[in-house]
């Protein structure tokens, strides 16, 4: 997205805030807007009443609502970060990346100082912003320095290094939506940890990227494309593919061999069900969408 910004040609003003922000909004909610309907046929056929989860369809930052998607809560910090964004674009575009960035290492900075306790304050105010200025530094540095693959590799390393530390050195850090929206310290550790080793694995595979014509790189293009519908199908597909598969086995207590070939097997179901939701869903109806909502570009 920080790319995006800084590849814009156009004038800032209303007309090129409201373009980024369109754009998004057909990305974001048409594809969201379905898996949240087939997760609400669940919901029903578990006798659970419906009007609690129907405010989340909206993405507000409002934590406490009741979630039609499980993983949609991290969904509130992107269209946040999109809102931040459009506002920037009405004065700036060619200083729009650096602005953003310091709007949320401010809010960042409030959110320690003040501990808010108030719902939309503790989105608003909460360090997990801080991935996002990752993403945007790691845009600016590329469109400064371009490819270099050895700083690149070396990048990879080093997230490589820091997650397999972090596995094998387990603390306390915030997990669900609840901690991180309630545990600022551990917000801040997970940043500067995982956060930081995240970043850097993006970055280094930017830095180092290669040629899309090699099988791997195709089946990173693809991955990267449909990565949202898998995001969305995920909790679907797990809870399903494990019921499937577990039904499959019947060896108790599972083997080591076992429950690592199982859990490598649903990865690949969300993996598929994400390619065939963006190829067949998410994209034609992005497409069909934009050309007909989307202002055009000047």
């Amino acid at each position: 997205m920080s790319t995006i910004a800084l590849n814009a040609s156009t004038k800032p003003g209303i007309a090129t805030a409201w373009l980024f922000l369109n754009r998004r909004l057909i990305r974001i909610f048409p594809i969201y807007w379905l898996y949240a309907a087939l997760s609400a046929i669940r919901i029903h056929h578990s006798h659970h009443a419906l009007a609690p989860y129907l405010k989340s369809l909206l993405l507000l930052p409002v934590p406490q609502w009741d979630r039609m998607i499980d993983l949609s809560w991290t969904l509130m910090f992107e269209m946040f970060f999109y809102g931040l964004l459009s506002l920037v674009l009405l004065a700036t575009v060619r200083a729009a990346v650096p602005c953003m960035m310091l709007f949320l290492c401010g809010f960042v900075g409030i959110g320690l100082a003040m501990n808010p306790t108030m719902s939309i304050w503790t989105v608003v105010c909460n360090p997990i912003l801080l991935e996002f200025v990752f993403g945007a530094a790691i845009a600016l540095a590329f469109r400064r320095f371009g490819v270099h693959k050895p700083v690149g590799m070396a990048l990879i390393c080093i997230g490589i290094a820091a997650s397999l530390y972090l596995c094998f050195h387990p603390s306390s850090r915030a997990e669900s939506m609840q901690q991180i929206l309630s545990d600022m310290p551990s917000v801040m550790w997970r940043v500067g940890t995982w956060g930081l080793a995240a970043a850097c694995l993006v970055g280094g595979g930017i830095f180092a990227q290669t040629t899309v014509k090699t099988w791997f790189g195709k089946l990173t293009v693809v991955i990267g494309n449909s990565s949202y519908s898998a995001y969305l199908a995920s909790v679907l597909v797990i809870e399903f593919s494990l019921r499937l598969l577990l039904n499959l086995v019947h060896v108790r207590p599972l083997t080591t061999a076992a429950e690592t070939s199982i859990q490598l097997a649903a990865l690949a179901a969300v993996l598929a069900a994400g390619w065939l939701s963006y190829q067949f869903v998410e994209w034609p109806l992005v497409r069909w969408l934009q050309a007909k909502f989307s202002p055009a570009r000047s």
